[in-house]
């Protein structure tokens, strides 16, 4: 992957049957910077997709609608896909809107040591 680009989340099930797609995230950043776009993961490439509308259903997820995707068919291929952001959309952003309030998935792959 691209080490500009910052893993945000991944793409669940489709919703409804205008588009939509559930989107688990483990950060804000993308919606606090304002963003335009959200890199899809598709056949191991990073392409951009641009958002038209979203809205958020809990703490760690929302119902994301992309441009010129109107159907369950066109989002159905991108169930399960890594969604990320690039570095340069979100530079001067702190990565998460509270430091005391880091989500446990920002943990995930370190190792802990008590000596």
């Amino acid at each position: 992957m691209d080490s500009d680009a910052l893993k945000i989340g991944q793409l669940g099930k489709p919703h409804g049957v205008r588009g939509e797609i559930n989107f688990t995230f483990t950060t804000d950043v993308w919606d606090r910077a304002e963003v335009d776009y959200l890199m899809i993961t598709v056949d191991g490439i990073m392409v951009p997709f641009f958002l038209e509308e979203y809205r958020f259903r809990g703490e760690h997820s929302a119902l994301l609608k992309f441009l010129d995707l109107d159907s369950i068919e066109a989002v159905q291929e991108f169930c399960g896909a890594e969604v990320y952001v690039e570095q340069q959309q979100i530079d001067g952003v702190a990565l998460w809107s509270d430091s005391d309030d880091v989500p446990w998935q920002y943990f995930k792959g370190f190792r802990i040591v008590d000596e």
